[in-house]
């Protein structure tokens, strides 16, 4: 890949017109993990251990299933280039399966929302790795990298921003009662999301700059696994994701049980969740500027740090009315310094992928991204193993109004706020001195660079 190809830093339409898609996707799945398992086990004929059991085999799935289109969107060839074909289709198969999803029918079994909970994943991950892989190739510039992927990252977070606030819109003009997740409440999110996403992806495949293959040979399955076992730096860099996403996973599944059944605010939900994706939203533009000026591992483990500590207090916090404004100011902080991973890690995996295409000659940046989604949605399972633990180990009741034992409540602090800071700041040491910075990434660029110059000298004879 010649630096020449690309503008030194990318127009704000350009990004916008890329990042658009982003919103939308977030949109949709923000219920998918979220709120649905608890909605299905509410108000359709599901167990909370049966959703528990779906939540753990259908991240194992979503996580295979990543690096198949990583692989198959790394070997593709055509005149829209390698990604925008996967991204069109994923979003057919997504808006398809949101359709049956979002409905929640009173008689819906396991196989019901296990079938279509799978439909929308694959469709999900169409769309969601061959965007990152996209976003890679926009520029081989180290600092250029943060904006693209803080551009999507924002707009990654404008989507849950916009999912919290339509609830809130919805209930202050009376369409619903209140803005708790309701079935008829996530039923009219979804309409909002069938029509947004594919306006969303349209926009970007008439406005936003095309990607295409920067190497010229295809990968291959051996050459993938040959790639991933020598190259340290994403060894390195997996090896702390896998470490923090066994905790994230809790914190992500229970989010929304914690405050609508332990602290038992279940209509403060969409507020709180509306208060921590705007700190999420605001943070982004901060954390770009930081990851320029600490250097991207550095930012990344300063966020870290911080964000792990940020919700001991909720220890502390008493079940009930009282209990929302400290858990909506925690919540806030912990969007703040979390913003670090929609900028840094992205970015940092972009920067380890030119290097394998140094080592290698060929371009695998959808199987890396691939795997780095691959980890987080497999790890994502820890998610379904503390529902099953809550429910069937420590006797947690999720249903409305059921009062839990001490011990039980306790589980769910203990997973909910313990789990995932221990886990995150056991990757400390991994992040401080990652061995690609700005310093090294530019040796990779010049060689990169001296490598196409006189592989296009033939050519150029040739023609002559």
């Amino acid at each position: 890949m010649r630096a020449s190809r690309f503008p030194p830093q990318l127009s704000r339409t350009a990004l916008v017109a890329y990042s658009a898609p982003a919103l939308g996707y977030s949109f949709a799945v923000t219920p998918v993990y979220g709120v649905l398992p608890t909605l299905y086990a509410q108000h359709a004929r599901l167990s909370v251990a049966a959703i528990g059991t779906l939540v753990l085999f259908r991240s194992l799935y979503d996580a295979i299933s990543d690096q198949a289109i990583g692989y198959l969107s790394d070997r593709t060839r055509s005149r829209w280039g390698a990604r925008l074909p996967w991204i069109v289709a994923g979003t057919a198969v997504t808006v398809w399966s949101l359709y049956y999803l979002l409905r929640i029918p009173a008689d819906a079994g396991l196989s019901y929302f296990a079938w279509w909970t799978v439909a929308f994943f694959t469709g999900a991950t169409m769309f969601g790795i061959p965007h990152y892989a996209w976003g890679h190739e926009l520029s081989p510039d180290y600092a250029e990298r943060n904006r693209v992927f803080g551009y999507r990252g924002f707009a990654d977070n404008a989507g849950s921003t916009l999912f919290s606030l339509v609830p809130i819109a919805l209930a202050y003009f009376g369409v619903v009662r209140d803005a708790e997740y309701t079935p008829e409440t996530i039923w009219l999110l979804g309409i909002v999301s069938m029509v947004a996403l594919p306006i969303l992806v349209a926009l970007a495949v008439v406005l936003a700059p095309r990607s295409r293959a920067q190497a010229t040979e295809r990968t291959t399955l051996l050459g993938v696994l040959r790639s991933f076992k020598g190259n340290r730096p994403f060894l390195r860099f997996i090896l702390a994701y896998v470490i923090a996403g066994t905790g994230y996973g809790f914190f992500v599944a229970l989010l929304y049980p914690f405050v609508a059944t332990y602290l038992r605010i279940p209509e403060s939900f969409a507020t709180i969740l509306f208060a921590t994706t705007i700190a999420s939203l605001v943070s982004v533009p901060i954390w770009i500027r930081l990851t320029n000026r600490l250097g991207k591992h550095r930012a990344w483990a300063w966020g870290w740090l911080t964000n792990s500590l940020v919700l001991i207090p909720m220890f502390w916090v008493e079940p009930g009315p009282g209990a929302v404004l400290p858990t909506c100011a925690m919540l806030t902080v912990y969007a703040l310094t979390n913003g670090v991973s929609s900028v840094a890690p992205f970015a940092i995996l972009s920067d380890v992928i030119d290097y394998d295409i140094l080592k290698t000659r060929v371009d695998r940046g959808g199987n890396y991204y691939a795997l780095m989604m691959m980890s987080v949605k497999a790890l994502a399972s820890t998610g379904g193993i503390a529902l099953i633990l809550l429910g069937s180990v420590f006797g947690y009741d999720m249903t409305a109004g059921h009062v839990n034992t001490r011990a039980a409540d306790l589980s769910m602090l203990i997973m909910f706020i313990a789990a995932p800071a221990l886990f995150q700041l056991a990757t400390l040491p991994l992040i401080w001195n990652f061995p690609i910075d700005a310093r090294r990434h530019a040796i990779i660029r010049r060689r990169l660079d001296r490598r196409h110059a006189r592989a296009a000298i033939p050519a150029v004879s040739e023609a002559i």
